[in-house]
């Protein structure tokens, strides 16, 4: 597993990296634009928020699994056939905030691993969602 994020997020890669035991590469804040699309284009698949990350593994192609919180994912979907979806309708949902108004971000939190985990396998074996 290859980790990617804009500088300031380390801490996070640093948390992932440690709780996941099976990083191989935490590239956090360590690439610009271009490295990041040639990792990117490497990827059997690519697990990412609603990010411009997420829109160019679309746009190059690879199998993405897109985590939708507060944004709209009919709206801000990458535009690709190779998605699968995990998010939780919720009556708060989409809010399009970027902090929660009930201080729970259970749009989020309630994501669990196993459903990521799930969704990968689903996009590695060509089930997509759109």
């Amino acid at each position: 597993m290859v980790l990617l994020g804009s500088p300031g997020e380390e801490a996070t890669g640093d948390a992932i990296a440690r709780k996941s035991g099976a990083v191989d590469f935490n590239l956090i804040g360590r690439t610009d634009l271009g490295v990041a699309m040639a990792v990117i284009s490497q990827c059997a698949a690519f697990v990412a928020n609603d990010s411009g990350l997420m829109h160019v593994a679309g746009a190059l192609n690879v199998p993405v699994v897109g985590l939708f919180g507060s944004t709209n994912h009919l709206a801000t979907a990458p535009k690709t056939d190779k998605l699968v979806l995990v998010r939780h309708a919720l009556p708060c949902s989409p809010c399009k905030k970027e902090t929660c108004r009930l201080n729970t971000y259970d749009c989020l939190n309630l994501i669990q691993p196993m459903e990521v985990l799930t969704a990968v396998d689903r996009a590695l074996s060509g089930r997509y969602d759109i």
